[in-house]
């Protein structure tokens, strides 16, 4: 029967039974702060007049936000927090609810004799926060000289600091708890309401969308701490320890690098309509790069310098070690093609070194953490890893060929897997590096390093201007269907093949695919349609963090791909040429022969719903799981067999047991029969035609059923993780089928690619010779960006062992810049094996391929525009070979005529005269020109066609009308100052331009001929 002192609740009031005052507070809790609106409306039920009360002045304090019109957290201040929390989050509790979690109750007894359904709420997580807040131990109350905190706070405040270096959310039954600057920092970046709650600062954000905030919070750089509750108010209410704080562990630290787990790919599948909400591309973890260098004596100019990368989230491992110089051009280089999301650096750095990653890092958001500088020493690193790899479970098994691969590789390298292990063993992600066998170098024979310098200036991975992907290579090329056949082609473009064999099977595979008619690739192309990204979810099995639903997605892909292509088994043996394509399709049935096995043992629907408990179709493999199902199924009998007693006790024909509000076996009984009801029945709700009842026999079997399911939740938890690590056991095998996957991916994206109009298979010569010829070539980029209704100007060009350098001069705004980048541009794309935007294309290999166009400064660095200009240029003159593509766009600009023409001059002859390789060079000096002179065999110059116009009346200036296409023979002029009046300068400094031009033109032609007369005299006394 319900207590005397319960106190009705009218429908909607907002009224909590502890003490008859509004409970506003859960509109602070939630993920944005709500507009005052919808306040009123959710309190005007209250009719509360009183202006200082609690809800009066929160009301006020939100019309002041809404009326400044600036986006801010509410911040309550501390008189009005300290009368909010007397009542906070202290919702309807019945009397079935103490009995049930005998922690809720904190003196009198608070039933509730309601009539309104949606007053029964459910106590596991509603008290949690009141009992651990209020609970004020007795020796803090001795002393008021002493800060009295909580046993939450004194909880926060140990893991604080272990953690002090991460924002902490903590589990308070159905919310996460922020204190201090953690909350401070949560609230202003998402705009919640936080407030002082007794000695911190406080935020709070709903357990159902944590991993939001968590994932928002790392992608912005922080570095997030989850504590959960290691014990349930279920369990504990059944326990010795029922009236104790609830102990909390930390359950997992998240970075950058490390936001992987079913958790956050149900995150990235949220349609989150959110001004905080990232891209897809943002929510991937990126790679974890250590880098590390070796000491080096103060003169010595270069140092040793060495890093390893993992990406946890597909399982890639790389590595390379390498000598760069004082400009740190090489570690750039890989920089930008890692493009780590995080950087583990030894606590000291040389200069140059820590300016170039700490400028990389603030433009990228990259998140950098340094690590104690014993722990790359070389002799504590050989120790620690080898300690590593000799553990359970590590490949290879045997000792000395592990100590032999640990050695064969750079000490420096070694000295970074130091750094690495114990990191990620924080992450409970280093697995991968278990298996050294898959940990590859970054570059190999077969392939090239396109320059951080190229890479930017060709806009190979992203454009120059927003370092957006829309606007690149990458952009043209990327036709894939999958997010892993993408990663590989980003992979291929940013690395052109050098090696004759590998680039031709690969153009011939993609003539094979535009060609052929066959029903296996159409087949394939079937396969890989709306495929989900399985190397991210396979990594999450390989950790065994995946997702009932991803892990069924995967194993039905895995099950289709198998299934169609042991279909087209006898079509595959006589209508594919390709010897690589024929080992993919061979290869991929017996890698995923095991599949089977797996889904056959998963019921699809439990999966979908994300049910663990229910997941396994033959639960005898995990005992302890079905001894659950079974204690569960004989309560559940029970409660049955209470059915007929319960009609006698009612006089009622027969019933039904009621859930509502997630309140269940409650005994339903009309209005009709309320007088049979015994006293001893515990009341829940009443609606006008019903009134809801438990049995004490019915409490006590339906507490005993929720004490067996949060034990069926751990046992079913550790089945699944058995059940992962099962499959995980074949985890490369079942990689390397991924691996075919992308491959295929990116043939297929380059065979689309090939099918637009104006793309010709490049003819590869290998015979020695060395040639680059095109005829009628377009610039991919612009090609794309123009449409096929724009008419894009063609353009040849012709370079052999005769004719090694192309100076290319020409009117400002004339299309000499594209013109080279859209040469170097096809000599990458045949390279990585794609088609090319031209009538025809003949070239021979090149081993290195440079670009240095633009000039900017890097002021965070304290380089000049110049400065940058020469180390690049530096750069060039000292890895170029013979067989290399160089482009210089301007050189010698950044600084005075004469001394800029001077370098461009030695420059470029350097490049003739010792390279011999094939130079194409932009400039606008009149001297460079001269070396055709010198070599006029060697060198071809052209210039960009315009058309000369009649001179504007007014300034005299002549018009130029520019025709982007390529004609033999020196410019006569820059045309600078017609540039300068399409700017819009003013006519008066343009006419004062035009007339020091010409004194100036007048001058050097004076000088030309004065200095050929001194030649001349000159032979002839010589002779």
């Amino acid at each position: 029967m319900p207590n005397k002192r319960t106190k009705k609740c009218s429908k909607n009031s907002g009224i909590s039974i502890a003490n008859n005052q509004p409970n506003i507070s859960k509109y602070f809790i939630s993920d944005s702060s709500y507009p005052t609106s919808f306040l009123k409306k959710r309190h005007a039920a209250n009719e509360d007049t009183n202006e200082h009360s609690p809800t009066k002045k929160i009301l006020k304090l939100f019309e002041k936000r809404d009326s400044s019109n600036i986006s801010q957290p509410c911040v309550i201040p501390e008189a009005t927090s300290e009368k909010l929390h007397s009542f906070s989050f202290k919702k309807t509790i019945t009397d079935e609810e103490r009995i049930f979690n005998p922690e809720s109750s904190s003196g009198a007894n608070k039933s509730l004799k309601g009539n309104d359904e949606k007053c029964c709420l459910n106590p596991v997580s509603e008290t949690i926060e009141d009992i651990e807040s209020n609970a004020v131990s007795e020796q803090q109350a001795v002393s008021n000289s002493r800060v009295k905190y909580t046993p939450l706070e004194k909880q926060y405040l140990n893991f604080k600091e272990k953690y002090s270096d991460a924002i902490l959310l903590i589990e308070c039954g159905y919310k996460y708890k922020l204190f201090d600057k953690d909350a401070e920092i949560v609230s202003k970046l998402f705009n919640l309401a936080y407030f002082k709650s007794h000695n911190f600062m406080s935020a709070r954000v709903l357990a159902s969308r944590l991993y939001f905030y968590v994932q928002q919070l790392v992608l912005k750089g922080y570095k997030v701490g989850v504590i959960k509750q290691t014990e349930t108010a279920a369990i504990k209410a059944a326990g010795n320890t029922k009236n104790d704080l609830f102990t909390r562990e930390l359950d997992a630290m998240y970075t950058k690098s490390t936001l992987i787990g079913e958790e956050f790919a149900a995150a990235c599948s949220e349609n989150i309509e959110d001004s905080f909400s990232a891209s897809n591309e943002d929510m991937s973890s990126g790679y974890l790069m250590c880098i590390y260098e070796e000491p080096s004596p103060i003169s010595h100019p270069n140092l040793n310098i060495a890093f390893v990368a993992i990406q946890a989230s597909s399982g890639d491992v790389t590595y390379a070690s390498f000598q760069d110089s004082a400009l740190r051009n090489i570690l750039e280089t890989y920089l930008i093609h890692i493009n780590p999301a995080e950087i583990l650096l030894p606590s000291s750095l040389s200069k140059e070194t820590e300016n170039l990653i700490s400028n990389f890092s603030t433009d990228r958001l990259i998140r950098t953490e340094k690590i104690p500088q014993d722990i790359f020493d070389i002799t504590f690193a050989l120790d620690s890893v080898s300690s590593f790899y000799t553990e359970e479970g590590t490949e290879p098994k045997n000792s000395t060929d592990l100590k032999q691969t640990i050695l064969s590789l750079p000490s420096p390298v070694i000295s970074c897997l130091s750094a690495l292990i114990p990191y990620l063993t924080k992450f409970k992600l280093e697995g991968f590096l278990k298996h050294l066998n898959y940990i590859k170098p970054l570059s190999t024979n077969d392939d090239m390093i396109l320059s951080s310098t190229t890479l930017k200036g060709l806009d190979i991975l992203t454009n120059s201007s927003s370092h957006k992907e829309s606007g690149s290579l990458f952009w043209v090329l990327n036709r894939t269907m999958t997010k892993f056949g993408e990663r590989l082609l980003k992979n291929w473009i940013a690395k052109p093949l050098k090696k004759y064999c590998l680039l031709e099977e690969r153009l011939n595979i993609v003539t094979e695919i535009i060609h052929s008619d066959s029903i296996v690739f159409k087949i394939v192309e079937r396969i890989l349609y709306k495929l989900p990204d399985l190397e991210r979810i396979l990594c999450n099995v390989f950790y065994q963090k995946c997702s009932c639903l991803d892990f069924l997605k995967l194993l039905q892909a895995f099950s289709k791909i198998k299934e169609e292509l042991q279909s087209a088994d006898d079509k595959i043996d006589c209508e594919v040429e390709s010897p690589r394509l024929k080992i993919i399709f061979s290869d991929l049935p017996q890698l995923l022969n095991d599949v089977e096995r797996f889904l056959s043992n998963i019921d699809q629907n439990a999966a979908k719903e994300g049910d663990k408990n229910n997941v396994f179709r033959d639960t005898s493999l995990y005992p302890d799981l079905q001894t659950c199902h079974e204690e569960i199924a004989s309560a559940e009998q029970s409660l049955n067999n209470l059915k007929p007693e319960i009609c006698k006790v009612l006089k009622l024909i027969n019933f039904k047991y009621a859930t509502v509000n997630c309140q269940k076996y409650l005994i339903e009984v009309p209005t009709s029969h309320l007088r049979s009801v015994p006293k001893t029945w515990l009341k829940i709700s009443s609606t006008k035609q019903f009134s809801r009842f438990k049995s004490p026999e019915v409490i006590e079997l339906s507490n005993k059923i929720e004490q067996i399911k949060e034990r069926m939740k751990e046992c079913a938890s550790k089945a699944w993780s058995s059940f992962l690590n099962d499959f995980g056991a074949s985890f490369f095998k079942h990689k390397r089928a991924i691996s075919h996957l992308a491959e295929l991916d990116c043939y297929f994206s380059l065979a689309k690619v090939a099918k637009q109009e104006n793309y010709c298979r490049p003819d590869i010569v290998n015979s020695g010779e060395q040639v680059f010829h095109v005829l009628q070539g377009q610039h991919p980029i612009l090609k794309k960006i123009m449409g096929e209704e724009n008419q894009y100007v063609a353009n040849d060009i012709t370079m052999n062992a005769n004719i090694n350098c192309i100076i290319v001069t020409g009117p400002n705004m004339g299309g000499k810049s594209t013109y080279v980048r859209q040469t170097a541009l096809i000599a990458i794309m045949a390279q990585i094996g794609s088609y090319v935007p031209a009538e025809a294309v003949r070239m021979s290999l090149f081993d290195k391929i440079y670009a240095r166009m633009g000039a900017e400064d890097t002021l965070s660095q304290g380089r000049s525009t110049f400065l940058n200009e020469m180390s690049e240029t530096s750069e060039i003159l000292r890895n170029c070979t013979s067989k290399s593509f160089v482009i210089l766009d301007e050189l010698g600009r950044g600084t005075s005529t004469n001394d800029g023409a001077a370098i461009a001059y030695a420059s470029l002859e350097y490049l003739i005269s010792k390279m011999k390789c094939f130079t194409m060079f932009v400039t606008h000096y009149p001297s460079i020109i001269e070396l055709k002179t010198v070599y006029p065999d060697a060198i071809s110059v052209v210039h960009m066609g315009y058309i000369l116009k009649d001179k504007d009346d007014e300034t005299d200036i002549e018009s130029v009308t520019f025709l982007y296409n390529v004609v033999h023979g020196r410019s006569k002029k820059s045309y600078g100052i017609n540039v300068a009046a399409l700017a819009g300068i003013p006519k008066n400094i343009l006419l004062e331009a035009q007339e020091k031009s010409q004194t100036i033109e007048l001058k050097a032609t004076v000088q030309k001929k004065i200095s050929e007369l001194f030649i001349k005299l000159r032979r002839c006394k010589q002779k």
